[in-house]
């Protein structure tokens, strides 16, 4: 099973096209969502580690995760500001 991401616009675009949601469904297999899962564990320690230095990640870039397809949802995390 492909996941999906799903969410509700909480405001307008951003310049760079992001839309702040106000909320977020995966509709995904339990696999799909323990390498999410541990993909955002990662993420946060190595934001921890490098600080204002980690500019962001991407759930797809990760070699590790071998079922994650380029035509899959990606996750992409960055500092909050």
């Amino acid at each position: 099973m492909k996941t999906k991401a799903f969410g509700r616009s909480k405001q307008t675009a951003s310049r760079d096209g992001l839309m702040e949601m106000s909320e977020i469904t995966f509709e995904s297999s339990p696999t799909d969502l323990r390498a999410i899962a541990a993909f955002l564990t990662r993420s946060a320690e190595e934001i921890e580690k490098h600080g204002s230095d980690f500019g962001h990640s991407h759930l797809r870039d990760e070699k590790n995760q071998a079922p994650w397809h380029s035509d899959a949802v990606d996750v992409i995390v960055m500092p909050s500001r």
